[in-house]
């Protein structure tokens, strides 16, 4: 038991204690304003105050005899929670988890039972409870008579559970008292409790619920935190004991796009890090029935309920109007698709897909490359270096310079091609153009230019027609199934102009180079079978091979048997296209309205013409039935060969 020596020398260190704290006494006609007075006074925040009460005051009855209350005021002593941080934790998005160290705390409960300690354990590095602290907090309530060792023990277990540690003498002046306030929607509720005084009682869970009830509070009652509270009270603080349920109205519906709405910038790395920064990515592209967004349908409403029960009702979600651009319609009632392929856009709110994507101006590093499933119409210039693919058509009303420029069905250059080594123009349909220079062109039906073709190759699977006032062909290799036709061609200097005829010149475009790879397969066969040979002659020889050169031995034997396949395979689709390419019956013709130079060579079918002397008039070359190439009376190009625009206005 502790004796009065005890008490008195540790209420003399404790004198000498307060009188080293900063403190002052403070009058308010309440705790909380006398408290606002002791902040303002000291400089610190209410919150990192304790104080003690000399004087609790009195309302009085209808402002008679109304006293205020007297505090003195002291600042809490400072904890230290420093955090173990081995990791950066989830604050920074990086999962790891921060550990909070925490003095353990107790709590004196004084009540009709006794008085009783709760002692809880600290946490990560956090000083533990100290029992001088828990004798000094029993001497502070006033109470005398419990056993030193009750209370050495239940520091020592920490169980965090009240247990009777003695008995005290009942001041109810000193009691806890408790207001209770309600939010103005009926939502919360909160209390504030004034801590207990020497001899005076703590709250307990029964009053608390008391006052609730005569309250009118019946729904939303947190009575973890009552409970909590009861364990570890917190005072002069606005403590939350019951919530209502929030009513939550229903969200509207909604679209859920699956498309990027903007033209912004989009850099995308390859698989090797590296960005390209001609790919911009600004538009997008998608096919037809790809789904484009998906209408979220509208939430419905939860009631809401106050702390008195109250219900209050929420509101479902509105449909929202859903507005459709061109080439696009809705499924299921649910689901927006696009009726046609092409760039998908919001235009005013609407999900549109356009057919023709119209690039106004030139296409440069401010657009990057430019990719479309539909068709593109270019008003400006395609510059140095960059690429334009289409699905259907590209229209080019400038220039396209050292570029490469590929569509599934025609493509139009207004202003002529003026590439260099690396151009590369390829067309499904056919090709129009001012003129072509130094580029590699490929059109899967004619090639049409007004002035001429210069220093180029250039394959068409039907025809070529340059017919305009300076439409010559001067240089280069061209190739064309049915006709080659221009006013000259060649030039005086004698530049070797190579035309040919007759012939399908994909298709012998792609025997030539299953050709070369047939040849280069051959050569690393002969390669390997002179290594077989040489070892089976040395096993033969020795009758045993040592273990490395047997396992290369086997490793050749593989590669030979996959050679011979592969050699195989490459001949028959070699025979295959060969055997195509003799059966087509083409009566191919190379004409000129004006001029031959000498140097032109021309080939139909297989046949070779070189011309030596010049033609000063009109002339054609044919193949005649004997096999030879001879002239002929010119022939005038007989079809329309206007160029055709891309009509932007009626693009579905």
């Amino acid at each position: 038991m502790v004796t009065v020596d005890d008490f008195r020398e540790y209420m003399t260190e404790q004198l000498k204690l307060d009188r080293e704290r900063k403190s002052v006494q403070v009058i308010g006609p309440s705790v909380d304003e006398a408290l606002l007075s002791a902040s303002v006074e000291l400089g610190v925040p209410k919150f990192s105050l304790e104080y003690e009460v000399l004087d609790k005051g009195s309302k009085g009855f209808f402002g008679v005899g109304r006293r205020d209350c007297i505090l003195i005021v002291y600042q809490r002593e400072k904890k230290d929670h420093s955090l173990l941080t081995d990791s950066i934790g989830d604050d920074f998005g990086l999962g790891s988890d921060i550990l909070i160290n925490e003095d353990g705390y107790f709590t004196i409960n004084l009540s009709d039972k006794g008085a009783n300690l709760l002692v809880h354990e600290q946490v990560g590095t956090g000083d533990p409870v100290s029992v001088d602290a828990v004798i000094h907090g029993l001497i502070e309530r006033g109470v005398e008579g419990f056993d030193r060792d009750e209370v050495e023990r239940v520091v020592e277990e920490k169980a965090d559970e009240f247990v009777k540690i003695g008995d005290f003498t009942h001041n109810s002046l000193n009691d806890a008292s408790l207001d209770i306030s309600i939010s103005p929607d009926e939502l919360l509720v909160e209390m504030y409790v004034t801590p207990p005084g020497f001899g005076g009682m703590n709250l307990t869970e029964e009053q608390i619920k008391d006052a609730l009830e005569v309250g009118g509070v019946q729904f939303g009652i947190r009575l973890d935190l009552i409970e909590d509270f009861i364990k570890h009270p917190i005072y002069n603080e606005n403590y939350v004991i019951a919530e209502g349920q929030p009513v939550k109205n229903g969200e509207d519906s909604k679209l859920i796009y699956s498309f990027k709405q903007t033209g912004d910038i989009d850099l995308k790395q390859d698989k090797d890090g590296r960005i390209d920064f001609k790919e911009l990515n600004r538009f997008t592209n998608v096919v037809e029935g790809q789904p484009l967004a998906t209408i979220k349908p509208p939430g419905i409403g939860v009631d809401g309920k106050t702390v008195f029960g109250k219900y209050i009702p929420a509101t479902d979600g509105k449909y929202i109007e859903v507005k459709l651009g061109k080439n696009v319609s809705i499924v299921n009632d649910k689901t927006i698709i696009a009726d046609a392929s092409g760039q998908v856009l919001l235009i005013n709110g609407k999900i549109t897909v356009e057919t023709i994507l119209v690039i106004d101006g030139d296409v440069n590093v401010e657009t990057g490359n430019i990719n479309s499933l539909g068709s593109i119409v270019i008003e400006g210039n395609v510059e140095d270096g960059f690429t334009v693919n289409a699905q259907a058509n590209i229209e080019v009303n400038g220039y396209v310079g050292k570029s490469t420029l590929t569509s599934g069905g025609d493509i139009i250059v207004k202003q002529g091609i003026n590439g260099g080594a690396g151009t590369e123009i390829s067309a499904g349909g056919s090709v129009w153009s001012s003129f072509i220079t130094n580029s590699r062109v490929e059109s899967g039906d004619r090639v049409i230019v007004s002035d001429g073709i210069v220093n180029s190759q250039v394959d068409a699977t039907k025809k070529i027609l340059c017919k305009g006032k300076r439409a010559k062909i001067v240089g280069g290799h061209l190739r064309a199934a049915q006709e080659i036709n221009a006013a000259v061609l060649g030039t005086s200097g004698g530049t070797e102009t190579l035309v040919e005829v007759g012939f399908d010149p994909k298709t012998k475009g792609e025997i030539e180079e299953l050709s070369s790879q047939l040849k280069l397969l051959s050569n690393k066969l002969e390669e390997v079978n002179k290594n077989l040979h040489s070892l089976v002659k040395m096993k033969k020889i020795n009758n045993e091979l040592s273990e490395e050169k047997e396992k290369f031995l086997k490793e050749l034997k593989v590669e030979h048997n996959n050679l011979t396949r592969q050699k195989n395979n490459l001949s028959d689709e070699l025979k295959e296209k060969g055997d195509y390419l003799s059966s087509l019956s083409i009566e191919g013709v190379v004409g000129a309205s004006k001029e031959v130079f000498p140097g032109v060579v021309i080939m139909v079918e297989d046949k070779e013409y070189e011309v030596k002397n010049a033609f000063k008039k009109a002339v054609s070359f044919v193949l005649d039935p004997e096999g030879y190439i001879v002239t002929k009376d010119y022939v005038e190009i007989q079809e329309d060969i206007e160029r055709r625009s891309i009509n932007v206005d009626n693009a579905p």
